[in-house]
């Protein structure tokens, strides 16, 4: 499905973002590094998280990214932060449950109630001898407070409109990345509308038709991974997954310390957040 047109329905200003027709580059060999699918939603109304990590190898722009399966160690590890130190936190290991994926084990599941926006939570791979860690904070979001099937149109009579409204927290500043399902999303900071409720339309271009059901997402997001969202939405217009990590070598906040001084550039692809989502369907009319 082509990258989606994105209309913000303000006062004075239109936002459209067009699809480009693909060209034929020169891409160089990259070599190999360790690209980790490291984004956990939270549902505030399920009892544990969902722990689910894809570790991946990737060789190069035009090879497939390889499943990583017998890692050393992955683990994950939360609590209260002080001075860049959890203290007295809590460790999970992570056990394979098919090739690549890492899921925290019955028994040793991380119960929602235990984290607030004062967690922090910490990962630890270990690969070949190398020591590789990321630290985010728990971000909250807030609900969607309405989903509805619009009229308007862009190029096509087949465009679907979908308008969406959420109310910003005052006092803040919030990030969030909205999931339009179909591997689409969309970053946004709330500049514009600081702590009041926003409604804008987002366009499925084609591929709709009555019956079919959408499933939105409102994730949270800090500064980091905001901009870092911005730039793979930049590189990935279309692709098997915006959370898969990507080729090209975007710098996430996954790093190698295990000789960083000697070797700087030997940090992972992809991302590690843990982030509150809030969902919500619409079938198509």
């Amino acid at each position: 499905m082509c990258l989606k047109k994105i209309i913000f329905l303000l006062a004075i200003s239109l936002l459209m973002l067009s699809c480009e027709d693909a060209i034929e580059v020169n891409l160089p060999q990259t070599e190999s590094r360790l690209a980790v699918d490291g984004l956990i939603r939270v549902n505030p109304n399920q009892t544990f998280l969902e722990v689910r990590l894809q570790v991946s190898i990737s060789t190069s722009f035009f090879d497939e990214i390889q499943p990583l399966s017998n890692l050393q160690n992955i683990n994950i590890s939360y609590g209260l932060l002080q001075n860049n130190t959890l203290v007295n936190p809590i460790t999970v290991t992570l056990v394979e449950t098919e090739q690549g994926i890492y899921t925290a084990p019955q028994g040793s599941e991380i119960l929602t109630e235990n984290i607030n926006e004062q967690t922090y939570f910490q990962l630890h791979i270990s690969h070949q001898n190398r020591q590789y860690f990321a630290q985010t904070k728990y971000m909250s979001s807030v609900p969607i407070d309405s989903l509805e099937e619009g009229t308007e149109t862009l190029f096509d009579d087949d465009d679907r409109e979908i308008i969406i409204s959420f109310t910003d927290p005052e006092d803040i500043d919030n990030y969030y990345i909205f999931d339009f399902d179909f591997d689409n999303f969309l970053t946004v900071e709330d500049t514009f509308f600081k702590g009041q409720p926003f409604e804008f339309s987002y366009f499925y271009e084609d591929g709709l038709i009555a019956g079919d059901q959408i499933e939105i997402s409102i994730l949270g997001a800090d500064k980091q991974f905001y901009d870092y969202m911005n730039l793979v939405l930049q590189q990935t217009e279309e692709g098997p997954g915006i959370f898969q990590p990507p080729a090209a070598t975007i710098r996430g906040n996954i790093i190698d310390i295990t000789d960083t001084e000697t070797n700087p550039d030997n940090f992972a692809l992809g991302y590690f957040a843990v982030v509150e989502a809030f969902s919500q369907t619409i079938t198509i009319q």
